[in-house]
This record gives structure tokens, C-alpha cells and sequence, in this order.
């Protein structure tokens, strides 16, 4: 796993993970989700300990993992918009958000079909048109470019 690790990362910032398959990226990753705690250490969020706020911490995070986190059978529209929607944004707010998001991804052309009809590159930017059709503060992006091709 990975011991002595320590980092700040300003607003705006990005910290990009590097390093062997089985080396800890992904576990960080689902502490800092918190998805599973640490073994020892502490977690903050700007000063307070993470687990003292922890429904306001996981509120303003966005986690896209290995799994795309899409039902087969609805389409990239109303997926994004359930996505939209479990964040809070605002009903008149969403249709741009959805439309940016698609937009954003190149996803326009399969916008209304079943996801289950769709490649695994066009499934994987579907998740990570959620980042804008369901804003967030906080990213955290397990291998974001798998099942993508060069141009994505």
C-alpha cells in the first residue's frame, strides 16, 4: 500500500497519481472517497478532520471509479439528469447542464439512446459528463482516460 504520504492541493489544483497496478491508487483514491478508512492518519479537509463532516465532505466530492456507474436500459440524457438531480441542481438549471455535459463529451448523436447500445469509451464519458451536467468541488478520477481512444 503506501505509507508516509502527505499533500495539499490548492482550488483549482490537481494531483495526478502514478505508479505500478497494485500499488495503492486506487485504495487512496476510495479513502480520500471515503469509501474505506485509513489505516492510520488523518484526512482533512481544509482543517477539520474529514470524519467530523463527513456528509459535507462527500457531498462536494465526485468519485468516477472503474465502474461507470450506468443502467443499461436508461439513456446518457436521463442518466446524467438523475446525476444532476441527486446533486441538487436546479430543475431550470438542468437542461443546459445536460446539454453542456453532452456537448462537453461528444455524446450529442447517442444522447437518447439505451447506454446498453453504446461502446465502453462512449459508457465512459458518459460518467465523466456527470463532472459537468453534476458539478462538483472535489474530482476524484480513477483511470478517467480507460476505454477511451486517442482522440478522447
Amino acid at each position: 500500500m503506501f505509507a508516509g504520504l502527505s499533500f495539499r492541493l490548492a482550488p483549482g489544483g490537481a494531483l495526478l497519481l502514478t505508479g505500478a497496478n497494485g500499488s495503492g491508487k486506487t485504495s487512496l483514491l476510495r479513502v480520500l472517497a471515503t469509501l474505506i478508512m485509513p489505516a492510520s492518519g488523518r484526512l482533512l479537509w481544509g482543517i477539520a478532520p474529514v470524519e467530523a463532516e463527513g456528509a459535507a465532505y462527500r457531498a462536494q466530492l465526485d468519485f468516477v471509479g472503474h465502474q461507470d456507474g450506468i443502467k443499461p436500459s436508461l439513456t446518457p440524457r436521463e442518466t446524467l439528469a438523475f446525476w444532476a438531480a441527486l446533486r441538487g441542481a436546479e430543475p431550470s438549471r438542468v437542461p443546459r447542464l445536460l446539454d453542456a455535459a453532452l456537448a462537453a463529451f461528444a455524446l450529442e448523436r447517442v444522447a437518447d439512446w439505451p447506454c446498453r447500445w453504446l461502446s465502453a469509451g462512449q459508457r465512459r464519458r458518459i460518467a465523466l459528463a456527470r463532472l459537468i451536467a453534476a458539478p462538483a468541488s472535489l474530482w476524484l478520477l480513477d483511470e478517467p482516460t480507460s476505454a477511451l481512444d486517442h482522440d478522447n
